[in-house]
């Protein structure tokens, strides 16, 4: 599956729907752009789950709630002399469910080489696609830190955010944009999607969460 479906974007990263019951345990949110980001940005650990609710949200920021879904950590495997972890979800909606993924000095990929995320500072765009129905899609991790509440609690967060361009008339905004928020200790915080035929846009809202 691409990242980018023809009519509907796909992001960067984890999902879902799990019918599993999970206890609700939330790890204390502490934060530092100096840590690893294996261990305090994405929770790389075998039995690290994440809970969230989708909401579709309009114009008007009215949101409409969707469905909860989740995601977790089932596994790890050695590939090439290097330890992947294997993200698993049910969701088509989200790029990062079902994946194996591993940090690089601070980088998060895929076991494809895929780029997701840096907690390194380094803001240069580390992905460029480009996509049936719009023209361009940049990857980059911002300069700041963001505060984000979501149902779990309010969190510091880097974002690793996607920069949407459109052809000349596409009547939605140009550029739009893809939030990728993720926090120390706890991982991806909030996400955003959308469809290109339409305003309205998908949120994912982390509710609670497990680091193992």
């Amino acid at each position: 599956m691409n990242r980018y479906l023809t009519s509907l974007i796909i992001v960067c990263v984890l999902l879902f729907s799990c019918k599993k019951e999970h206890p609700e345990t939330n790890t204390q949110n502490t934060n530092s752009a100096s840590k690893p980001f294996t261990t305090d940005y994405y929770g790389l650990s075998i039995g690290s789950y994440w809970v969230y609710n989708i909401y579709i949200v309009d114009t008007l920021n009215n949101s409409t709630f969707q469905n909860a879904d989740s995601v977790w950590i089932k596994s790890d495997t050695v590939i090439r002399g290097n330890t992947y972890y294997a993200i698993t979800g049910e969701s088509p909606l989200f790029f990062q469910s079902n994946a194996l993924m591993r940090d690089s000095s601070g980088w998060l990929v895929t076991n494809t080489g895929r780029i997701m995320c840096n907690n390194t500072g380094d803001t240069s765009i580390f992905s460029t696609t480009i996509d049936t129905g719009m023209d361009t899609i940049y990857d980059a991790m911002q300069s700041q830190n963001y505060s984000k509440t979501v149902p779990a609690g309010t969190f510091t967060c880097i974002d690793a955010r996607g920069t949407c361009k459109f052809y000349k008339g596409y009547l939605w905004g140009n550029p739009r944009y893809l939030y990728n928020f993720y926090s120390s200790g706890v991982g991806l915080v909030f996400e955003t999607n959308f469809y290109t035929s339409n305003p309205n846009h998908l949120e994912m809202r982390l509710v609670r969460y497990h680091i193992n």
